[in-house]
């Protein structure tokens, strides 16, 4: 085992962690996913240890050169890399193509030998080999920040080129339902507003009860359409992310069961409720599939 802080380019090591000296009573080890970008869990990760100096760090990549240029102070324990540091395609192919490859990478760390293992991860990094006896404690993260704020300055600075197009897209989607669900409730109370007399005002709010019906229904669709990604996660992915694919589904199904109440609330106030039927009939279908 080597300590890389001290050496001037970054190789994979055997590891072996019996042969480690006891930090007091214990043997204490530390991992966290990749460090090749800098936000909050890699601040914890350095929080980690500073407070456990003697501990090793375990990841699978760390980029040293971009973790200095974005602040990253490196810790003084030893860091340890798994195999796909040396993999020649590591930086050309975007991270979520090699899901399956990162659950492995910490599985052939050899943590056996620690009593106390402290895993910082969102991914793959509580996947571990310990022994029965040992105790693993998890700081465990929400999902991944390009999912969800990438134009926030450390995700713009980390993810590639290539990659952003796709997490932008993602987040004008969603964006765009709640700007289009805003926009059809002001339609509606527009609406309302206009006088009884107005021989025009039982139109103009049927037809924004209408429109208002419809970014519910897009909904809809999209949570179907994350139940089934969440089922085939839980289905081909790693067993230690089950449990948060059966969280992603379940969110999911409430996301739909809410956007099925919403369609049925426009349409129940239509004048005449049929000019709704089929957008009801759709969201039904989709919530009883």
């Amino acid at each position: 085992m080597r300590n890389l802080a001290s050496e001037p380019s970054l190789v994979p090591v055997p590891v072996n962690a019996r042969d480690l000296h006891a930090v007091g009573h214990e043997r204490i080890a530390v991992t966290h996913d990749y460090l090749d970008q800098y936000g909050g869990a890699e601040r914890t990760v350095l929080a980690i240890c500073e407070h456990f100096r003697s501990a090793p760090l375990y990841t699978s990549v760390y980029d040293r050169a971009v973790m200095r240029q974005l602040g990253f102070v490196e810790p003084a324990q030893q860091i340890v890399v798994s195999f796909i540091q040396r993999w020649p395609l590591r930086r050309r192919v975007p991270r979520y193509y090699l899901t399956w490859l990162y659950p492995l990478a910490f599985r052939t760390f050899d943590l056996r030998g620690y009593e106390l293992i402290l895993s910082s991860a969102n991914f793959a990094a509580k996947d571990l080999t310990i022994s029965p006896g040992a105790v693993h404690v998890s700081y465990c993260y929400t999902p991944p920040r390009f999912l969800w704020g990438f134009d926030s300055d450390t995700a713009c600075r980390a993810m590639p080129i290539h990659e952003r197009p796709l997490a932008t897209l993602a987040r004008a989607t969603l964006r765009r339902l709640v700007d289009e669900d805003a926009e059809a409730y002001a339609r509606v109370s527009a609406a309302y507003r206009r006088p009884r007399e107005d021989p025009g005002r039982t139109r103009a709010v049927d037809e924004a009860l209408v429109g208002a019906a419809q970014t519910p229904l897009a909904t809809a669709r999209g949570a179907v359409r994350l139940i089934a990604l969440a089922r085939e996660i839980e289905r081909l992915g790693n067993k230690n992310a089950r449990s948060d694919a059966k969280v992603g589904e379940a969110l999911a199904r409430a996301a739909l069961a809410g956007a099925l109440e919403n369609v049925r609330v426009n349409v129940q106030a239509l004048s005449e409720p049929g000019l709704g039927k089929s957008l009801v009939e759709e969201a039904e279908r989709l919530a009883g599939g």
